[in-house]
């Protein structure tokens, strides 16, 4: 489930002209603040909170009524009552569309697009996604480009189009590299290791729950924490490192248990205890499973309860209770089956997952579209070219070369971009470049027959060509090397990905 946690920017932004100096504007300003801090907490408090700000927009025919009938939906949507949420967020969508109110429409879109989902209706949710794309490329509005991509690249895994999904993926992570923000930084590393986790790829996954975590911590949203928490006790599981995975899960279960976050708590436990039934642990499993039953009382989730049941009847067949298993598996099946009838008229047909695959070179060329609009001049590396990269070496080590570019002095960055600039159009679309420190390269060529040594002597002629004097430095030397590919090399393209790749880049 993605589920937005933007905060309402557009009503304190200087110079809006969205909320003037009356008190009914200030009331409005404070209770969407008071919504927003209690964002998670889905309790009577913030509810009547929304049902308050709902009906003072109606009463005062405040200009936001469109946002405030969205809280109010979004306050049924956390605790699954999803037709109420429809309905209410259903309203804010015709209501900014009636006012034209472009900025709060691609927020209600991107919400109605989850509200779908969560009953099933891909389709409607695809369609609002995509409309919600571009209202957010015709106005700039890259926070929201970013939130859909992840939804979408979600709705692409559900379809089993892994290589789609990546991509959608992918394309939200790099335009939140793009324009530096943290939390969907966080937002889209979670949402990455989360497939990579699905596609057992659990190195690579690890990789970037590594990268995201300083971010996540400082953004200091508790569910991102925990989510944290529990994609890498996963891959630590999976990987061998099984005390350390523990500490994950129970660190991740004490802060949601602390803070009362159902859903994420009850998230947790169900894959804790997938990992301890992998070790025939169904003692400490069934302890985790009754625990999270509470939670999930507290915040109803299909998909989550039905794995409950079969994770249940794994721990009570373990246990040689059998009465117990079949009453268990009886009620995931049953679980599975309610799911199935909601999505009868819904679901992934084939139709839809054609109309998927058909639109995602479109999507790929929204993407560049944005990417333009969140580049600067600079050349950044990006977690992607990383990634290939490794993958290239883990696929090549003790017969695969890479080129070394160093560039004097490393110290000022215009060299660094100069060199960049001439690495980028030299290089072809399937070479992958990354940089490694202050004034250093490494490049994977990867077009068969190049020869390494000529292709790098015309690049380092071209960096030192450039016109260096227009930016008072009297003289720049190139050097390059030749290297074979080792696990030395590979560790050191690991430390750049766990340290932050904006370390080097």
């Amino acid at each position: 489930m993605v589920e937005s946690q933007k905060h309402n920017r557009c009503i304190i932004e200087a110079g809006s002209g969205m909320i003037s100096h009356s008190k009914t504007d200030a009331k409005v300003a404070e209770l969407v603040g008071l919504i927003e801090l209690k964002y998670w907490q889905s309790n009577n408090e913030l509810h009547q909170d929304c049902k308050n700000l709902l009906d003072l927009c109606l009463k005062e025919k405040n200009e936001m009524l469109g946002y405030a009938y969205l809280l109010y939906g979004r306050s049924f949507l956390i605790v699954g009552d999803f037709a109420s949420a429809l309905s209410f967020i259903h309203q804010a969508e015709l209501w900014c569309k009636k006012k034209n109110d472009k900025a709060h429409l691609p927020l209600v879109l991107l919400w109605l697009g989850v509200t779908n989902k969560k009953i099933r209706n891909y389709n409607g949710a695809f369609k609002a996604w995509l409309e919600a794309l571009k209202i957010a490329l015709e106005n700039s509005k890259l926070e929201i480009a970013i939130e859909v991509y992840l939804n979408i690249g979600m709705l692409y895994q559900l379809a089993e189009l892994h290589e789609e999904c990546s991509g959608m993926l992918m394309s939200g992570f790099t335009i939140a590299e793009s324009i530096n923000d943290k939390k969907l930084l966080a937002k889209s590393c979670i949402f990455l290791s989360d497939a990579l986790i699905f596609a057992g790829q659990y190195s690579a996954a690890m990789s970037i729950v590594m990268r995201a975590e300083m971010d996540i911590i400082l953004h200091g949203d508790m569910t991102w924490i925990i989510e944290s928490c529990k994609n890498k006790g996963a891959c630590l599981w999976y990987l061998g490192q099984k005390d350390e995975a523990i500490t994950c899960f129970e660190s991740g279960l004490a802060i949601a248990s602390e803070f009362n976050l159902n859903w994420a708590y009850a998230a947790t436990a169900v894959i804790y205890a997938e990992m301890l039934l992998l070790e025939n642990d169904g003692v400490r499993a069934q302890e985790i499973l009754l625990n999270a039953r509470h939670h999930l009382d507290l915040f109803p989730d299909d998909d989550l309860t039905e794995k409950w049941f079969f994770l249940q009847y794994r721990t009570m067949k373990l246990a040689s209770k059998f009465e117990l298993a079949l009453a268990a598996i009886k009620k995931a099946h049953a679980c599975r089956l309610h799911n199935i009838e909601k999505s009868v008229g819904y679901g992934l047909s084939g139709l839809f997952l054609q109309k998927l695959r058909k639109l995602y070179p479109s999507l790929r060329r929204d993407f560049i579209k944005f990417e333009r609009l969140a580049g600067g001049s600079n050349i950044r590396m990006s977690m992607k070219q990383l990634m290939a990269f490794k993958a290239l070496c883990d696929h090549s080590v003790g017969s695969g070369r890479i080129i070394e570019i160093n560039v004097k002095p490393e110290s000022r960055s215009i060299v660094d971009q100069r060199a960049l600039l001439v690495i980028t159009d030299y290089c072809s679309p399937k070479d992958v470049w990354i940089k490694v420190g202050n004034g250093r390269f490494y490049i994977y060529p990867t077009q068969n027959g190049k020869s390494l040594h000529d292709f790098s002597m015309r690049l380092v002629k071209a960096i030192e060509a450039q016109p260096w004097s227009r930016f008072q430095l009297s003289h720049v030397i190139a050097r390059a090397r030749i290297l074979m590919v080792e696990q030395m090399l590979i560790d050191q393209v690991d430390q750049i990905i766990q340290r932050g790749w904006h370390d080097a880049g």
